[in-house]
C-alpha cells in the first residue's frame, strides 16, 4: 500500500483543510478524480 500510514491521517487532514480549500476555490485530489489514477 503506497499510502502507508498516510492513509489514516489523510482523511483527517482533508477534513480539516476542506473549509480553507473551499474558501480558496481549491478542489481536493478526490474531487478532481485524481485518486482514481
Amino acid at each position: 500500500d503506497k499510502a502507508g500510514p498516510h492513509k489514516e491521517i489523510y482523511p483527517y487532514v482533508i477534513q480539516e483543510l476542506r473549509p480553507t480549500l473551499n474558501e480558496l476555490g481549491i478542489s481536493t485530489p478526490e474531487e478532481l478524480g485524481l485518486d482514481k489514477v
